[in-house]
């Protein structure tokens, strides 16, 4: 279980959570108009921490919502906050919407914001990195479909929770949804990899995914390991007959899925090219995170 933070900080000042308030006309709250970045810190540090307020800076002026100056010391405002709440591991998120309603319908920019920061004590087993190298999920392929905004993190979530329910509903850890065509594009809250062939094959974010930071590293780790590298659609077939399947975000990394519904993925264990990326990937979240 997640531990919830007893501080956070919000819009310039650190706070008790149980004195934090958001105002009731806040635009994220009315129309799910915000964004959002949720990853791991330990010991105050953040992996590819710059790539994280890359994304979040770009979806901001994508979508018209004032990125704070506050953010750009990020590094410093999340140590202080897991140093507050005494987390050697922690589950940071950053919430930004586009502040109060002023009674327009538009992505007008006023130059306001709501801005909060929260860092969660992580259960033992993400807090260790051996247990995270046997992690294996099951994966539901549903029926849902990514929407046109799938590119940004943005906290109109809805469409993935439903997903991410029906998988869980079922038995299974992750929900895989499809692009507007029917094809296997990203899981609720992960990318989506398949190997084949001895080559890794994950969709394109033109088709509808999110660029994830950890994505995008695990392809650079492939392309510097030699392994061939495919951007390009995964089909219904071709995914549950895959070699291997593997699934990343930036709370669990990477982790091998063993099965898809009914069918078993491979021999239905970690297969070896996914293994061999989680085990580069955890090293270098373990050098960068390390205590200095």
């Amino acid at each position: 279980m997640i531990r919830s933070p007893g501080t956070i900080f919000l819009n310039g000042r650190f706070l008790q959570s149980s004195r934090a308030m958001v105002p009731i006309d806040d635009r994220g709250l009315l129309f799910g108009d915000g964004l959002f970045e949720t990853f791991c810190a330990y010991n105050g540090r953040v992996y590819l921490l710059n790539r994280h307020l890359k994304r979040l800076r770009s979806s901001a002026g994508a979508l018209n919502i004032h990125f704070p100056s506050d953010l750009e010391s990020a590094g410093e405002l999340i140590a202080e906050l897991c140093k507050r709440n005494r987390l050697i591991g922690a589950r940071v998120r950053i919430t930004l919407t586009r502040g109060k309603f002023q009674g327009g319908l538009t992505l007008e920019n006023d130059g306001g914001h709501t801005l909060f920061v929260s860092a969660a004590g992580l259960p033992r087993q993400q807090i260790d990195f051996e247990a995270r190298r046997k992690s294996v999920w099951k994966a539901k392929l549903t029926n849902r479909r990514t929407g046109p905004l799938a590119a940004h993190k943005t906290i109109s979530y809805m469409h993935c929770l439903a997903a991410q329910s029906e998988a869980l509903l079922s038995g299974c850890d992750q929900a895989i949804m499809r692009d507007n065509k029917g094809r296997p594009v990203e899981g609720a809250t992960a990318n989506l990899f398949a190997v084949r062939g001895g080559g890794i094959f994950t969709p394109s974010v033109r088709q509808g995914c999110l660029p994830g930071v950890i994505r995008g590293r695990v392809i650079e780790i492939a392309r510097r390991l030699g392994v061939p590298l495919g951007i390009k659609p995964l089909g219904v077939k071709g995914l549950s007959e895959a070699d291997e399947v593997f699934m990343t975000n930036a709370v669990a990394y990477l982790v091998p899925v063993v099965r898809i519904d009914d069918r078993k993925i491979g021999n239905g264990g970690a297969g070896p090219i996914a293994s061999m990326l989680r085990d580069v990937l955890l090293e270098e979240v373990s050098a960068a995170t390390a205590s200095r």
